[in-house]
């Protein structure tokens, strides 16, 4: 199930937080964020696919 927008909005919002307090993000972090607050399986290749830290931090 693909995230809803307010989810797509709360994970950059998430990451810029954590990685401003040092914190390392990747595919299988965020995967595993989405599955523990969202509730919602994605897939490692959905995280990884065109997607990086960077993107999240200059992203909406």
């Amino acid at each position: 199930m693909p995230l809803s927008d307010p989810e797509l909005l709360l994970l950059p919002q998430t990451i810029r937080a954590d990685t401003a307090a040092g914190g390392v993000w990747n595919g299988a972090r965020v995967q595993s964020w989405v599955q523990q607050e969202l509730g919602t399986e994605l897939h490692l290749s959905r995280c990884a696919a065109g997607w990086t830290a960077r993107d999240a931090a200059f992203s909406v």
